[in-house]
């Protein structure tokens, strides 16, 4: 049995699981979004059978999203899709994958759009309403931050502030 502090884990990547793949379409997708939760389970998990047992766990939290997308595909193709080399962590529930194929054929299937999966149109829309600097403070910008070449704005204006006050104490010690 897989401790109960694996509990969390497993029922935020179900949740983020089950997001990504309610506008997934195709079977490479759902392998890829799979492949890549129970990597990262893999990786949490402090034994093979701890592994095991999490793996399973998640793919059945996701089922009702991956039975419609299977019912697209014949066994053969599924098979096909799970003897790929990119879907390493999947090969180890294979009999669980198999077992959902079977099922699939009494779910509808869902419809392939060819799209890129990705949120319904209008969701999450919206415009960002980006100020554009006045030309006047766009040009105060460029004439104190652009010459990089010889000497700066800046330096000049410290240049001539020094030869300014140079200028000012010579008259006055002129004309005392």
């Amino acid at each position: 049995m897989v401790s109960s502090g694996y509990g969390y884990i497993i029922s935020r990547e179900c949740r983020r699981l089950k997001e990504e793949l309610k506008y997934g379409e195709t079977l490479y997708y759902v392998f890829m979004k799979l492949d890549a939760a129970l990597y990262y389970l893999h990786d949490i998990a402090e034994s093979e059978d701890d592994y095991r047992e999490l793996g399973k766990e998640l793919i059945m939290c996701v089922e009702n999203e991956i039975l419609p997308i299977m019912a697209n595909y014949t066994e053969e193709e599924i098979l096909e899709h799970l003897a790929k080399p990119q879907f390493t962590n999947i090969k180890m529930f294979r009999d669980l994958i198999i077992e959902f194929m079977r099922r699939s054929r009494a779910v509808p299937a869902k419809a392939i759009t060819q799209k890129y999966p990705g949120p319904p149109p209008g969701w999450g829309t919206y415009e960002v309403k980006v100020e554009k600097p006045s030309r006047v403070a766009e040009g105060i910008k460029k004439f104190f931050y652009m010459p990089r070449e010889g000497l700066s704005i800046k330096q000049l204006i410290l240049i001539g502030s020094i030869v300014v006050v140079i200028g000012l104490l010579l008259f006055f010690a002129l004309f005392k």
